[in-house]
């Protein structure tokens, strides 16, 4: 049966904006200049958000795998290829021009091809890992992309599963993994935060925790007294996620954990709806702007490309780029962007909705 939860719609959108914020700071300290890690809640902030989307488009995933499977593997794939290659390709020129323009980007041939091809098709993170390819966030869409792909073969042990109590404790397992790989990369290399922040291990965990959830949602059956005291429990569940966030500068390892482990519990009871917190979110209006999520994220450098030059607080960093230049290309390229989120949301969406 199909479950259309707006509060997730929110929080999906609420992420993004969320990974704009911490990008707001991380970029100021320059591409072209010297790369410092944030001080402060920002990094912290942008990092759970990408953490928290991916769970969550992997849970989505598994919920509605069934119907989204029923025409087979090359139905499944078209799908997910027309809600992100179309942005993503109306979006990469506008990129390429920005990274030629300030000197990010070394042009040569063979070299240019190659990255372009693979950055048009979302699979630059087999090639690649780096987030140094025009349009730089797009890694994390690259990184849910390949995911997406593989993601019958994860289910695939998964679909065996018909029971809760064998998936829930696999959520607990999962997540625990997460947690103690990060806190492992941390000792082995302090010194690279990008592997830190970013591990392909633990994109891949948080995915599989993602369909877990999924999974369980779909085999699950919620008992009428869990849905009646949900308000109580999202009380307590939002409250040690938002302490957790609040104070993880000041104690990293458990606030960590503390976020990680209530990750699954914040979707759940999303999910649900049935509590005050995630009906008056689904209620606010915020996931209207669910259909252009995607547009938004992967022009969002641009709007911090234009901040900085609205500020004047370019530090010599972007060379000669103008303000008029700058607002030209964000504009062009979110409006180009919303075009085709737009497009395919009408169109394509809600025609397998």
């Amino acid at each position: 049966m199909a479950k259309h939860s707006y509060s997730l719609d929110a929080f999906r959108v609420l992420a993004i904006f969320c990974v704009y914020i911490a990008h707001t700071g991380f970029f100021n300290y320059g591409i072209a200049g010297d790369r410092k890690l944030l001080d402060g809640n920002l990094l912290n902030i942008g990092s759970l958000a990408a953490h928290f989307f991916i769970v969550l488009s992997a849970f989505l995933a598994a919920f509605f795998y069934d119907r989204a499977m029923q025409n087979g593997y090359g139905a499944y794939v078209r799908k997910r290829a027309r809600r992100l290659l179309p942005v993503n390709i109306v979006t990469l020129p506008f990129y390429i021009v920005v990274a030629t323009y300030i000197g990010f980007y070394t042009v040569s041939l063979e070299r240019t091809l190659f990255d372009v091809l693979s950055a048009s098709l979302l699979l630059q993170e087999l090639f690649n890992f780096s987030c140094k390819v025009f349009n730089t966030p797009a890694w994390t869409i690259s990184t849910l992309f390949i995911l997406y792909l593989l993601t019958p073969l994860l289910m695939w042990p998964l679909k065996k599963v018909q029971t809760p109590w064998v998936l829930l404790p696999l959520v607990a397992l999962l997540t625990w993994a997460d947690v103690e790989y990060r806190d492992w990369l941390a000792v082995v290399k302090p010194d690279n935060w990008w592997i830190n922040y970013a591990s392909p291990v633990n994109r891949i965990l948080s995915y599989m925790l993602g369909l877990t959830l999924g999974r369980a949602a779909r085999v699950f059956t919620c008992p009428p007294t869990v849905r009646k005291y949900a308000t109580w429990m999202e009380l307590s569940v939002f409250g040690l996620f938002c302490y957790g966030c609040a104070v993880i500068q000041f104690d990293y390892a458990s606030c960590y954990a503390i976020i990680m482990f209530t990750t699954p519990l914040v979707i759940a009871l999303c999910f649900m709806e049935s509590g005050s917190i995630s009906r008056l979110v689904a209620a606010s209006g915020i996931s209207k702007a669910s259909p252009y999520v995607y547009a938004f994220y992967m022009v969002h450098f641009l709007f911090i490309l234009l901040l900085y030059a609205v500020l004047k607080n370019m530090l010599g960093l972007w060379g000669s780029l103008s303000l008029t230049l700058t607002a030209a290309l964000a504009l062009a390229a979110f409006a180009a962007s919303c075009a085709a989120s737009v497009l395919l949301h009408h169109f394509v969406e809600k025609r397998f909705a």
